[in-house]
């Protein structure tokens, strides 16, 4: 697909439309809870099981002579409990910590998504003329007529940077602007 600057930057978002969850990620969380779900549904079975095994090997049948005798170890008893209170915990940390990453997953599509709505959504519209095609007298309209690039009608914020080359606003944090025009080569152009 090729895409011109001006069709990047027409797209009508309202707010609704970039707060908005899609299908992925809906699923994506639904799978969390389910993973969730299941981790502590485990956790009850793995808990009964442990409570009849616990039992079963606590119980000792002795015969002596025409007579049995039952004895119950209540030292077996808990160490046997334990050890599958143990599994049962171990069971649902893995499921939790599954159900988390998947979580975080969805969570991170959703804010990216939003941001990326939200950003074209503020975003100034690209002119629609070209520099050459311009009537604005700035000292940028030259260079950015010479090279082809789009005209970008607004100046620099205060945190933000004009290249020189281009007449993109850049973020000041942004070291090279997208036509390859360095941070540094712009202040010495400007000087």
């Amino acid at each position: 697909m090729n895409f011109n600057d001006n069709q990047l930057f027409e797209t009508n978002y309202s707010k609704n439309d970039c707060i908005s969850s899609n299908n992925t990620i809906n699923n994506l969380w639904n799978w969390a809870r389910k993973l969730e779900m299941f981790g502590i549904v485990g956790i009850f079975v793995l808990l009964a099981i442990g409570i009849i095994t616990s039992i079963s090997s606590a119980k000792t049948v002795e015969q002596v002579y025409s007579h049995t005798k039952e004895t119950f170890s209540a030292s077996i008893f808990i160490v046997t409990l334990l050890q599958w209170i143990i599994y049962a915990f171990i069971e649902y940390c893995s499921f939790h910590a599954v159900a988390l990453i998947i979580s975080a997953i969805g969570n991170i599509t959703y804010n990216t998504m939003v941001t990326a709505k939200a950003s074209l959504m503020t975003a100034d519209p690209i002119s629609k003329k070209t520099a050459a095609d311009s009537t604005q007298s700035d000292s940028f309209s030259d260079t950015a007529s010479a090279n082809s690039y789009p005209a970008y009608s607004r100046a620099a914020g205060k945190n933000e940077w004009k290249c020189v080359k281009c007449g993109r606003i850049n973020a000041l944090y942004v070291g090279t602007c997208a036509c390859g025009q360095t941070k540094m080569k712009n202040k010495q152009s400007t000087t």
